[in-house]
């Protein structure tokens, strides 16, 4: 094993961290299972929540996890907070793996990589 090196996961929309929970298993690395605001919470106040709120979170899981070189895995919208989170960690990614991913172009939403009419259906489930 690497010294001081881990894989983060970030979990999509909806889910949990529990999603990578049989994966983890597999690797023989120190993992990390992001975890968003929360999701253990049976309110639903979630929806005053901002992306920067889901980054922030996940920037300070990552601190706290303290490894100098990570790889980040992604699923779904977690692929668009890996991106962010690729643009404040820079010096430390040293891979980036979006399963099933979202990565729209910058400056884009998330449902702008739909076709229609999911990309006019999903702002309203959303």
């Amino acid at each position: 094993m690497i010294d001081n090196f881990g894989i983060i996961f970030i979990h999509g929309a909806g889910l949990g961290s529990f999603i990578w929970n049989d994966m983890k298993l597999l690797i023989n690395y120190t993992v990390l299972a992001i975890d968003f605001p929360n999701r253990e919470v049976s309110e639903k106040i979630n929806y005053n929540l901002a992306f920067d709120d889901y980054t922030k979170s996940a920037i300070e899981q990552i601190e706290k996890f303290n490894k100098d070189k990570i790889i980040i895995v992604t699923h779904s919208i977690g692929g668009c907070v890996g991106l962010k989170l690729v643009d404040y960690l820079r010096d430390k990614i040293t891979g980036f793996v979006g399963i099933g991913s979202i990565f729209p172009i910058n400056g884009k939403s998330f449902v702008s990589c739909f076709p229609f009419p999911q990309n006019c259906l999903m702002p309203l489930i959303l």
